[in-house]
């Protein structure tokens, strides 16, 4: 799929309207935005700046590259299932764990969360550098 087309499938998940899209990236009408995607063919920095401006949970390596997920959220809550499923399973598997056993998975899972959330803010963090670098060239 090209980056045109994610950025039309972006702005029918969010259930915007043509020209409101246009305006929120900075463009008089959707008309004009579509132009300056077709004459480059890639999205410009200034695109993914307002994108992210207005967003900021959109992956832009998924719109840049299409890579991962639309939503950086939606990462998380991947992730967060498959602890929960780890812990209802171990839960699950033995009815002779203490209550320790299942104390020490909980603090894993806070644990985790807390790294997952650290992730992010780098991941968003990296994601702003490469904006500014690429910018620079």
């Amino acid at each position: 799929m090209s980056e045109n087309k994610r950025l039309e499938q972006l702005r029918q998940i969010l259930k915007i309207e043509k020209e409101n899209f246009a305006q929120i990236l900075k463009y008089s009408n959707y008309r004009s935005l579509q132009s300056a995607i077709n004459r480059s063919n890639t999205i410009s920095m200034k695109i993914l700046r307002e994108i992210k401006s207005y967003k900021p949970n959109i992956n832009l390596n998924w719109l840049i590259a299409n890579q991962g997920n639309m939503f950086l959220d939606e990462e998380a809550k991947k992730i967060n299932q498959g602890s929960n499923n780890n812990i209802q399973v171990a839960q699950g598997t033995s009815n002779t764990q203490s209550n320790g056993s299942s104390a020490e998975l909980q603090i894993q899972v806070e644990n985790l969360t807390k790294e997952l959330k650290l992730a992010q803010k780098k991941i968003i963090t990296l994601q702003e550098k490469l904006i500014d670098t690429l910018e620079k060239k």
